[in-house]
């Protein structure tokens, strides 16, 4: 493997092994590329050390808290799988674009982390949520929906008895710190089985986990539906 100049004569590829052969002292010949773009760094040595974070600034993706965004990424992609989410780095960027706007909204009531309250697992469900009532073009779904962030937010749930249950959820969030993969996925559960039941007005007593995904994405559905005509 040679090394590579992109078009600015920085060196793009091949740090390491220059640094190898100035410690062994041998001369050595290498293949050399000059002018290579800069987005093809995006797809070197992947599987080495290309961190998802490397890869969004090799693509240009320059937005606040990255990092926090990917996370949010990769589990609304994984669902109610979100707590064993395994993917490569060019993977989880290319999530970005496709769940931008719902991680915008989020981001909105979210704008900094809240201990608990902010996991990956429940902000996966609320995305998924505000994307299942956009595509049906659910306004009354949506505000609800932003009644019950608030409430996670705040804790205020103004002494309505059909908010008490999003306040449950948020005690036992806050109580609890859902360490681990079996917790987070127990907590993406218990978030998507209240949300659920709090659009819909189902009344509920206690917290319990959901047994399905109430808020399949698009490609799920339309999955489903191609199992259905088969």
């Amino acid at each position: 493997q040679g090394i590579a100049f992109g078009l600015d004569n920085e060196l793009k590829d091949g740090q390491n092994r220059l640094s190898s052969i100035v410690r062994a002292g041998t001369p050595l010949s290498i293949l050399t590329f000059i002018g290579v773009d800069d987005k093809v760094k995006q797809v070197i040595d992947q599987g080495v050390s290309r961190t998802a974070n490397d890869v969004a600034k090799f693509k240009g993706i320059e937005v606040p808290q990255l990092n926090r965004r990917l996370t949010i990424a990769r589990a609304i992609e994984a669902g109610i799988g979100s707590h064993n989410i395994s993917c490569s780095a060019q993977t989880a960027v290319s999530y970005l674009p496709v769940y931008e706007e719902a991680i915008d909204f989020i981001f909105g009531i979210f704008p900094k982390p809240i201990p608990t309250i902010t996991a990956a697992p429940v902000m996966a469900v609320i995305a998924r949520a505000w994307m299942y009532c956009k595509r049906n073009e659910d306004e009354a779904g949506i505000k609800r929906l932003l009644t019950f962030c608030n409430i996670l937010k705040t804790g205020d749930w103004k002494s309505i008895s059909s908010n008490e249950i999003v306040q449950k959820l948020r005690d036992n969030f806050m109580i609890h710190k859902y360490a681990g993969g079996s917790e987070k996925k127990r907590q993406y559960l218990l978030t998507e089985f209240v949300l659920y039941h709090y659009l819909n007005k189902k009344p509920i007593g206690r917290l319990r986990e959901a047994r399905e995904e109430y808020f399949p994405l698009e490609k799920e559905e339309n999955a489903l539906k191609a199992i259905e005509v088969f």
